[in-house]
């Protein structure tokens, strides 16, 4: 409707409406984190199908700061445009592969992993799904072919059905902890040679998990629009290895990597509660966060999971520790504001440490360690910058970044950039060492470019 001076302020608001639409429509939502920070609780809470269910406080009235106006302007949102999310557990993808390349196959991995496992219960209980575990690939890969009759059985199949094999097999493993070595196996396996139950190598066959989420959420997309949905959301839990964030950030346009973490003493505290040993915890971290770089020789070091790469690519950072009164409120409180941010980018300012955290990411690109970039900066009680840095070389040397292993071996360039140490070693035969500087100098260059482009994205640190 225009007014007398021919405004039409109701095309405007459409037009305005329209600029959103697609980000509200199809988002994407990747978790991250180690085992025990809160991924999948996470995950359950996104899939919430209400805000009232949320049960998230009421923001007193008045407010008494500037955050507490922010959250009811999230809360306000959130009563409108809050949906559920779809889960797709990676876990539960890796159980379907393993399926579909035969049962038979998966027993023999998890006898190999858990002899006292109970393995006649295991056959009875996923036998019943392997057909159809096909059968649903068989309509992912056909999506929009004659099978799209299908989608709904076939999104049924990779989601609830899969999830709930993996509920029922935790109870048929002798200890927890196989439950997590089995999987860390499988996913190796699958990034290694495309199945979960080899162990050759096909170095065609590494972006197979991430793939297959893609084919998992074509299956979940048409079972949207078969339903009439114009929402879709969809939760992944959870993204273990930077190739699979990389790989569907590339190819989904509104795709958002969460990290997860709490403290070490919660994260314990949590493992042990689900039966797990001391011993059984430290070698989950050993294998998810190593201290040491593996030798570049080694093919499983590319495959294996590896969190630390996976926190560095995270676009927004949630930190989940519990309270007393209510051990989910604050990690609900986060998840709505952050959704809220992705439906509409720029409803609520950031906090004062989200502005702090930006700055140090954005600091941390003027490094020039090949290694770990670190970036710092220093406030005052009011979260007023003093003063920004990051880590470097001592003044006068070249950073490690603009060195190159390569030109060192031939003696014959940029000698002013080597120390009289590293030009006076002798020159041998390629050796792990040497392959090792190599593969690392490869990786800083990958990862420093995906640094600087996140840099523009939404990238938002928890307080």
């Amino acid at each position: 409707m225009s007014d007398t001076s021919g405004s039409d302020y109701g095309l405007i608001a459409s037009g305005i409406e329209r600029v959103f639409e697609h980000r509200k429509n199809f988002l994407v939502i990747g978790l991250t984190g180690r085992t025990g920070s809160g991924c999948t609780t996470a995950a359950k809470i996104l899939a919430t199908e209400s805000f009232a269910s949320l049960a998230l406080p009421t923001v007193q009235n008045p407010p008494l700061s500037h955050e507490d106006r922010k959250l009811r302007i999230v809360s306000l949102w959130a009563q409108t445009h809050w949906r559920p999310f779809v889960t797709v557990s990676v876990t539960a993808v890796i159980l379907a592969l393993a399926l579909r390349d035969g049962l038979s196959n998966l027993i023999g991995v998890i006898k190999n992993v858990d002899p006292d496992a109970k393995i006649s219960e295991i056959e009875a209980l996923l036998a019943a799904g392997e057909g159809d575990v096909r059968d649903a690939f068989d309509v992912a890969e056909n999506v929009h072919g004659p099978r799209r009759k299908d989608v709904a059985q076939a999104a049924e199949t990779v989601t609830h059905r899969m999830s709930a094999a993996l509920d029922g097999l935790k109870p048929l493993l002798s200890k927890r902890s196989a439950y997590t070595e089995l999987f860390q196996r499988l996913g190796n396996n699958v990034r290694r040679s495309g199945s979960p139950t080899a162990e050759h190598i096909d170095p065609d066959k590494i972006f197979t998990i991430p793939a297959t989420l893609s084919l998992v959420i074509g299956v979940i997309r048409a079972d949207f629009e078969r339903k009439g949905d114009a929402q879709r959301y969809i939760v992944i839990d959870a993204l273990r290895h930077p190739y699979e964030i990389r790989y569907l950030r590339e190819r989904i346009s509104s795709f958002y990597t969460v990290a997860v973490s709490t403290t070490d003493r919660e994260r314990e505290r949590r493992l042990h509660a689900l039966q797990l040993t001391d011993a059984q915890v430290k070698r989950i971290s050993d294998i998810e966060y190593p201290n040491k770089i593996g030798k570049a020789t080694d093919y499983q070091q590319l495959v294996k999971q590896n969190i630390q790469a996976c926190l560095e690519l995270a676009d927004i950072y949630i930190s989940n520790v519990n309270s007393d009164s209510d051990p989910h409120v604050e990690l609900t409180r986060q998840l709505v504001r952050y959704v809220a941010l992705m439906q509409h980018p720029g409803l609520v300012t950031p906090t004062a440490v989200e502005r702090c955290m930006q700055a140090a990411i954005t600091a941390r690109a003027n490094s020039g360690c090949i290694s770990r970039q670190v970036g710092a900066v220093v406030t005052d009680e009011h979260f007023s910058v003093k003063a920004m840095g990051w880590n470097d070389v001592p003044q006068g040397q070249v950073p490690c970044l603009l060195r190159n292993v390569g030109h060192l071996m031939q003696g014959n360039y940029d000698r002013a950039a080597y120390s009289d140490y590293e030009r006076k070693q002798p020159v041998k035969a390629p050796c792990a060492t040497r392959a090792e500087s190599m593969e690392r100098l490869r990786q800083v260059s990958i990862d420093e470019a995906a640094t600087r482009r996140c840099q523009w994205r939404v990238v938002l640190a928890g307080a």
